[in-house]
């Protein structure tokens, strides 16, 4: 089963592949058994410009399953305590930096704004990027009094040790489906699992 992830905004941007554009595959892409999610709003409500991910793509808007779906808050926990897989309270000092080696990293930016967390900087690192001690320690030299935090994709790649007495946190956030029964009976298809 193949979930194809757009956000509202990929839809507006042109059709092209990596390096040139955003995606990894192009509209002429199938998946034999797929759907696509896009997050912050439904593709088939609007007209889109010629040359766009949004029109592009139309033969998927109607021709494979599809949902609407949008972040939820699930809070930020301490670093130590999310990697123990419980929660602690995450109090930050008044300046916070964000680390997001994300292919997107005002994402996160975004995010934290939308709960209210305010951002002296988010700290960009390569998508996918393997942190080093020596990463962490760069960041504390240059941002001496900060806490900082970072997403789940990251918190997986880093020690809570780094960080020394800093507070380090992790924005933890959940992708929720607007319509989710008919996505988990196509999962449910997918695995040959009964209904």
């Amino acid at each position: 089963l193949d979930l194809v992830v757009f956000t509202a905004e990929d839809l507006a941007a042109p059709a092209r592949c990596l390096p040139a554009g955003p995606l990894r595959q192009g509209p002429g892409w199938r998946p034999a058994l797929g759907a696509w999610v896009v997050v912050g709003g439904d593709p088939r409500e609007r007209p889109w410009p010629s040359g766009t991910i949004g029109r592009e793509f139309a033969g998927w808007w109607t021709g494979l399953p599809g949902f609407v779906a949008g972040w939820r808050n699930a809070g930020t926990t301490e670093l130590g305590a999310w990697k123990r897989g419980r929660e602690a309270p995450w109090t930050p000092r008044d300046e916070i930096v964000a680390m997001a080696a994300v292919a997107r990293p005002e994402s996160v930016a975004r995010f934290a704004a939308d709960i209210g967390l305010p951002l002296a900087r988010v700290a960009a690192f390569p998508d996918h990027h393997r942190y080093r001690e020596a990463d962490i320690r760069q960041l504390i030299e240059a941002h001496p009094g900060a806490s900082f935090v970072t997403t789940e994709k990251d918190a997986v790649k880093l020690d809570p040790g780094w960080f020394g007495e800093r507070p380090a946190g992790v924005l933890r956030r959940r992708l929720e489906v607007a319509e989710p029964d008919p996505l988990r009976d196509l999962v449910r298809e997918a695995i040959g699992w009964p209904r």
